[in-house]
């Protein structure tokens, strides 16, 4: 996502657990937001639920404390993940469209759904996953993961550069890009644009808007918790708040008020 996207595991977690990210080698940049690292220790009295948001992106998980590598699908509802004890784990998030570059797998097949990384990518992840664990910190961890995928990128090259560029234009609107305008913006059919935004993204260029447009809200209410709903939803392109709070409910699982309460982000609101 942008750079005002809220991390990938926005939850109820103590506050001090370490949530860090860090940036891919320049030749990723198209195709990879961000690497991310959670790493402590949760004793059982203070393990909680993540609710992890969709956000149009797909990651690779390496649970480094546990037992393999996963392959996360674009979310379209939130995910309540239950965590305690050592945590360990490593993400790359890659950027909407830019799963061709890397495997196989139509993004449409894995949507909120995951798939062992080892099921796609082959025995080769075994080997990965060990040098990961055994590496000495998250910075030779993070170039180890910019040598393998500089790797994949180089053999596999652009298989869908035109929808990779196709969600690079939606993004950077915040979501407010028609699709017929995406569609004629790239030299597609809206029903071609469809089509490659479900193998190349996960959902269709209507939804991928909706999410990144939540994701927009969603930082600007942690940006700036005291807002007025009213305002946060109109700076990010809804019609007004009803709309803000119908998409944002279907994302988050609850309404925006909701959200901010339970997060404590804020203690006043500011009238309009």
């Amino acid at each position: 996502m942008s750079d005002a996207s809220p991390s990938p595991v926005d939850s109820a977690m103590p506050r001090d657990v370490p949530y860090r990210e860090f940036p891919p080698h320049a030749g990723l940049r198209r195709h990879v937001a961000c690497y991310w690292s959670i790493r402590c220790a949760l004793p059982p009295s203070e393990g909680q639920d993540d609710a992890v948001v969709p956000d149009a992106c797909i990651d690779f998980l390496f649970d480094l404390a546990g037992d393999g590598a996963d392959l996360i699908g674009t979310m379209t509802r939130p995910l309540a993940v239950s965590r305690v004890g050592h945590l360990d784990l490593l993400g790359v998030r890659l950027r909407p469209g830019a799963i061709p570059s890397f495997v196989d797998v139509p993004a449409d097949e894995i949507t909120n759904g995951t798939v062992s990384l080892e099921r796609v990518w082959g025995s080769d992840v075994r080997a990965l996953y060990q040098r990961l664990r055994e590496a000495p910190g998250t910075t030779a961890r993070v170039a180890l993961l910019d040598e393998v995928l500089l790797t994949r990128l180089v053999a596999r090259g652009n298989p869908d550069a035109v929808t990779l560029a196709a969600a690079g234009l939606l993004e950077r609107s915040g979501g407010r890009m028609r699709v017929e305008d995406l569609a004629r913006a790239t030299g597609m059919g809206t029903r071609q644009l469809e089509r490659r935004f479900l193998a190349s993204v996960g959902v269709p260029p209507k939804t991928a808007c909706r999410v990144v447009r939540f994701q927009v809200a969603l930082a600007r209410l942690r940006a700036d918790p005291g807002a007025p709903l009213t305002r946060v939803a109109l700076l990010a392109g809804y019609h007004d708040q009803a709309h803000l709070t119908r998409d944002f409910t279907a994302f988050a699982g609850e309404s925006p008020g909701a959200y901010r309460r339970r997060r404590g982000l804020v203690d006043h609101v500011r009238e309009p």
